[in-house]
């Protein structure tokens, strides 16, 4: 198939769980790129090109001296602000019902729990790499609009 790989960006502070998922992606025919903490990953998905962010909400705040406390839900509310075009799926071992809706609101295209058996999780990410992109999707009928791009330009765009 000549359709590039698609790029996942895996955010989480456990080195075990970075590797265990990039090992699983790989075999499965994605790109993948990881960091362990939220500033890193608002950092990276500004950088451009990623067709899926997967997020630990447990991330850990920084030194305590830091004022920014990026927790996934931070990040979340972040991405949703500036990049609402990449879809974030939450990979949480938090069993709460409670934070899993905290996500979804803040953005999250869906939440899959450590537990859950892979089949499961491969799906969900085969599903959010599916998704229509958000912004561009389709102006009004035949309104001009005017779209800031991810370079800076703006085109005047007519449907």
């Amino acid at each position: 198939k000549g359709m590039r790989a698609k790029r996942v960006l895996i955010v989480d502070d456990d080195y075990v769980t970075i590797d265990a998922l990039r090992a699983l992606l790989s075999n499965h025919g994605y790109e993948t790129a990881a960091c362990q903490d939220g500033g890193r990953a608002l950092d990276l998905v500004c950088q451009g090109g990623w067709d899926l962010v997967i997020l630990d909400l447990g991330l850990p705040s920084p030194d305590p001296g830091r004022v920014a406390r990026f927790d996934g839900i931070k990040v979340l509310q972040w991405l949703g602000r500036l990049h609402r075009h990449v879809p974030v799926l939450v990979f949480t071992s938090n069993e709460d019902p409670e934070v899993a809706r905290e996500a979804v609101e803040a953005g999250a295209v869906g939440v899959v729990r450590k537990g859950d058996p892979i089949k499961q999780f491969l799906q969900a990410i085969e599903d959010a790499t599916r998704l229509p992109a958000e912004p561009e999707s389709k102006p009004p009928q035949s309104t001009p609009t005017t779209v800031i791009w991810q370079d800076g330009s703006d085109r005047l765009t007519d449907s």
